[in-house]
């Protein structure tokens, strides 16, 4: 059976290096985008040890008969490279199942209902080690009731948090997704009804505008007869 490492573990041995988290919330679907970047300057054997763990299977989920791995990619950028690990989680893979928040948070809850994703993290950060910073951003075009980021864009549904050596031993992440309640579709619904609204006054106007002036043909029928 092959050796299974978790994602974030590997950067224990690791200097000068990034990660970049993204969970995207779209609908009823969730998915998973780690980047770990390696800046060319780094230490080569560092990069040699990443570069091992890298051969071997990560698991996403914890939980589970068929072991669901990370999809793995590789890309280089201006600065060094980047190691992308995707993931996206379903009805059998749920997001509670997330190995990477159940592993890297003291306190965490992660809850999924049928209206509402819940996240809320809290206390030591367990899987920064020597990372320079993680940074934590939410997609979603679902509402949100509730959070605390303090960097955050309503409008374009982006909630994003930032972990670095000031705040790593005590992290305060707390978010509420519904799942049934999409600024696409209100707005949708809210032109529908403007639609509707204007097409019934506009029917009405028509309705009184033709009874007035079927009234005022038959009067003047009437006073020509006479």
């Amino acid at each position: 059976m092959k050796k299974i490492i978790l994602l974030f573990m590997f950067t224990i041995l690791l200097t000068g290096c990034s990660c970049d988290y993204e969970l995207n919330i779209s609908d009823d679907k969730v998915v998973e985008n780690v980047d770990i970047s390696l800046p060319y300057s780094m230490d080569s054997d560092d990069r040699s040890k990443f570069l091992e763990y890298t051969k071997v299977d990560n698991l996403a989920v914890v939980g589970g008969l068929d072991n669901p791995y990370y999809d793995m990619s590789a890309r280089a950028d201006n600065y060094g490279d980047v190691y992308n690990f995707n993931y996206s989680y379903d009805k059998e893979h749920p997001i509670k199942n997330a190995r990477t928040m159940q592993s890297c948070f003291e306190k965490y809850k992660v809850e999924e209902t049928s209206s509402y994703y819940m996240f809320v993290f809290r206390g030591e950060f367990k899987c920064k080690y020597k990372f320079d910073d993680v940074n934590i951003t939410v997609k979603t075009n679902n509402m949100v009731p509730k959070h605390n980021s303090t960097d955050y864009d309503e409008k374009e549904g982006v909630y994003r948090w930032k972990i670095d050596s000031s705040n790593a031993s005590d992290v305060d992440i707390k978010l509420l997704v519904q799942k049934d309640k999409y600024p696409e579709k209100i707005k949708e619904q809210s032109n529908n009804l403007f639609i509707n609204i204007f097409l019934i006054v506009g029917i009405l106007v028509s309705i009184v505008g033709g009874i007035i002036f079927t009234k005022k043909v038959l009067n003047a029928v009437d006073n020509f007869q006479k």
